[in-house]
């Protein structure tokens, strides 16, 4: 009799129920176990599969490719989640400059908002700025707190965090509104900050170098956030920059649906 076994006798009918009981044992251990290892695989993946999701339901309007509306090819849609990193379209362009700024002029001067041309710029609104230390600090564009003014909370991801790029970065509480801000890099938060920071996160990138291709500065970035001005001037109605001493949109334009814009212009959909 084996002592873990019950009424155990040394004949055939108990050697196959225990082998058969065994085998099934094993199965369901390598299944769970081999279940397990790609729920952890693919947990990283998550925030790029909802991103994939909520890019394909963005509007035409929305998806313009850099390269539109730097002029270089007009009427082309991105058709690579923004994600510059990977395309082939990109890689055969990005050593071509696009056209100049506005020369001497400032976008403060030109249509009342600041744009540092040394930043790197992401299209949901959030700048990126190198450190020397191989960190990246991220902050909300000038236009974004423009758009938003006072903000009521920020709900910042905790230190240790794995970001994605285009995933969740972090939320900003607006009365009623949840605002969900995109992460612009992929890697680890290893700070937060606050509005009198001047930023609200600092990562370690998760490659080295890190994915920035998609991000925006220079005359690219400047092209873009005229054609985020054009949406703003769209939603409220007007044929001119809304931007021009006005800090708190919503303040001066109260009878806007805001909400609605916040939405469109975070890429929240």
């Amino acid at each position: 009799m084996i002592p873990i076994v019950y009424e155990w006798h040394w004949d055939m009918g108990h050697f196959i129920f225990m082998g058969l009981l065994y085998a099934v044992l094993t199965v369901v251990g390598v299944t769970l176990s081999l279940a397990l290892m790609r729920a952890h695989r693919n947990r990283h993946r998550a925030a790029h599969i909802l991103w994939e999701e909520s890019f394909h339901d963005l509007p035409p309007s929305r998806v313009i490719c850099r390269y539109a509306f730097s002029g270089r090819a007009p009427d082309k849609i991105c058709d690579h989640d923004f994600d510059c990193n990977t395309c082939d379209f990109h890689g055969l362009r990005k050593t071509t400059p696009d056209r100049e700024t506005s020369g001497d002029k400032s976008t403060r001067a030109l249509y009342g908002y600041d744009l540092d041309l040394d930043l790197m710029y992401d299209r949901g609104h959030t700048w990126v700025r190198q450190e020397e230390d191989g960190t990246l600090t991220i902050g909300l564009d000038d236009m974004a707190e423009r758009v938003v003014g006072p903000i009521d909370e920020v709900i910042l991801p905790p230190v240790g965090t794995e970001l994605s790029i285009h995933g969740q970065g972090f939320d900003i509480v607006k009365g009623k509104t949840h605002i969900r801000v995109l992460s612009p890099v992929a890697g680890q938060v290893i700070a937060t900050g606050s509005a009198a920071d001047g930023w609200w996160l600092k990562v370690r990138p998760s490659a080295d170098p890190p994915a920035l291709d998609h991000l925006y500065s220079g005359p690219t970035a400047e092209r873009w956030s005229e054609e985020e001005l054009k949406l703003v001037e769209a939603h409220l109605g007007l044929d001119r920059s809304p931007f021009i001493g006005k800090k708190n949109l919503p303040a001066a334009f109260p009878n806007t649906d805001w909400p609605t814009l916040w939405h469109e212009f975070f890429l929240n959909v």
